[in-house]
């Protein structure tokens, strides 16, 4: 069983070199066994329209991963959202109970949300880096199917004339 996941391995790496693959590990990007750098992952999100804000959120998540100041930001920041989401829920709730305008209920309910999402994104460093390596993986992902199917920003496709 090794021995067969060892040459699925080699076959998929050899694959990848050719056709100039995206791989990712350990928070590094490489391209035709040579590590790149994220602005050079940043030019390829650019040049095949993809993955640009997964990447832009995984690169915001690994450097709060990496600086408690940054985590420490990051979750005052998004703390500050989710006590105004939560309080103008809460305001609209009781608006909408007085008033009797549907529109003050919807509004709580955005709010509702916004305070919830806000919080979801608070975490810790090792929370920081879990999601960024999720991100990353999708940029590679998106990446390479993008390679796959020849389809960068600049690919035209001409059609034969009838």
């Amino acid at each position: 069983m090794k021995l067969l996941t060892t040459i699925a391995a080699l076959l998929l790496s050899f694959s990848a070199f050719s056709q100039d693959l995206i791989e990712y590990r350990d928070f590094k990007f490489y391209q035709n066994g040579s590590e790149i750098s994220f602005e050079e992952v940043t030019e390829l999100t650019k040049q095949y329209g993809v993955a640009k804000v997964a990447f832009k959120q995984g690169r915001r998540d690994f450097a709060a991963s990496q600086s408690t100041l940054r985590a420490t930001r990051r979750n005052l920041t998004n703390g500050a959202l989710a006590y105004a989401g939560g309080y103008g829920a809460g305001a609209g709730l009781i608006f909408s109970m007085f008033q009797e305008e549907p529109i003050y209920f919807y509004l709580g309910l955005i709010s509702a949300w916004e305070g919830y999402y806000s919080l979801r994104l608070m975490g810790t460093k090792k929370k920081f880096k879990k999601r960024a390596d999720e991100k990353f993986m999708e940029t590679a992902h998106k990446l390479n199917e993008a390679i796959q199917l020849g389809k960068g920003k600049w690919h035209f496709r001409v059609f034969p004339e009838f």
